[in-house]
């Protein structure tokens, strides 16, 4: 018996093979009964697309471009104008989103979002009045009430682990390769009792979660030891940071941020002899003072939010995914002079 075809489907659901072929891609210019009945028939008769034609047309469609005034909405939680200096990892999002958009044909429209049902209802009608489909939405500043956009409206990707309303394919960096990498240097240097300092204020709870269960992973794989091993509080305090340093006996400090490395200077400790210190998430100052640590390609999290959110776009995917995915990209060790 010879494969089924759209123009079996067509001939069986009495409509045409263009309807049959924009109802099996869930097109919004087809009525939902008449994608539930071609979806239905499609199962009835065990119809599989083929994956030649199917890339050969996903090309064609490339190739015409994207209409004239195609746009993304890139979602914020600061001012892009502050970002540059005060808040770097964002800004290397956008110009990394923004330089992936133009290469696929798309504007990227900035908006600062800081969540919240009344901010987030309004930004959900500013974007759709315009006519973006596509959004891609920082959610990492834990100070931020939850992204509660209306998703059914527009295909969205969110970059970080931050609350959303909706389950959606999420791009990060990879913290538990960043981690291990992190212990491996330190276990080459010769220190032997690492620690992570970490601040209730920088990061989301599920950030959080997921750089202790690194650290611990790496610990064990290491045979290294963990009892007081990990110490957060709800935000910097530097006695209780002396405090833990000194009674834990800590040869190597771990922090998502600088700051602490000023706090050990300051108490006279000679790095990296006394003591080392690593931080998670570089940046150009702080590579500029020789910090050993992670540094993170903001810049191709945000190409791959827009490789992405462009993607769902095309296939006219909207709303909350029922398989939502994580796609997290690794981060480089910069050597550095304090490890």
């Amino acid at each position: 018996m010879a494969a089924p075809t759209l123009k079996t489907i067509a001939l069986k659901a009495g409509v045409s093979i263009n309807t049959v072929s924009l109802a099996l891609r869930n097109s919004p210019r087809i009525s939902v009964a008449t994608r539930t009945l071609v979806h239905g028939i499609a199962r009835e008769l065990n119809y599989c697309p083929n994956p030649y034609v199917s890339a050969l047309m996903s090309s064609v469609s490339r190739n015409k471009g994207i209409p004239r005034g195609a746009t993304l909405a890139f979602l914020g939680e600061f001012p892009l104008e502050i970002c540059k200096t005060e808040h770097p990892y964002l800004y290397r999002f956008y110009t990394g989103a923004r330089k992936q958009a133009a290469d696929y044909g798309f504007a990227l429209d900035y908006f600062v979002a800081k969540g919240g049902p009344t901010d987030s209802a309004q930004l959900s009608r500013i974007i759709a009045s315009r006519g973006i489909q596509g959004v891609i939405a920082v959610a990492i500043n834990p100070q931020h009430p939850r992204l509660e956009l209306k998703w059914e409206n527009f295909s969205a990707v969110i970059i970080g682990f931050g609350e959303t309303s909706a389950p959606l394919h999420r791009i990060e960096n990879d913290q538990i390769q960043s981690m291990d990498l992190a212990i491996e240097r330190i276990v080459a240097s010769g220190k032997r009792r690492p620690g992570m300092y970490f601040c209730w204020s920088h990061a989301h709870r599920p950030l959080f979660e997921r750089y202790t269960m690194a650290f611990r992973q790496a610990l064990v794989r290491h045979g290294l030891a963990q009892k007081n091993s990990l110490h957060f509080t709800e935000s910097p305090n530097i006695h209780d940071f002396y405090d833990w340093v000194d009674r834990s006996k800590i040869d190597v400090v771990l922090c998502l941020h600088s700051t602490p490395l000023f706090w050990l200077r300051d108490a006279g400790y000679i790095l990296p002899e006394d003591i080392g210190f690593i931080c998670c998430d570089l940046r150009d100052e702080d590579i500029n003072l020789k910090i050993s640590g992670i540094r993170y390609n903001h810049e191709a999290v945000g190409e791959t939010a827009v490789h992405v959110v462009s993607g769902l776009v095309r296939r006219n995917t909207r709303g909350a995914m029922s398989l939502p995915s994580l796609t997290t990209l690794p981060g480089l060790w910069v050597s550095g002079s304090t490890v």
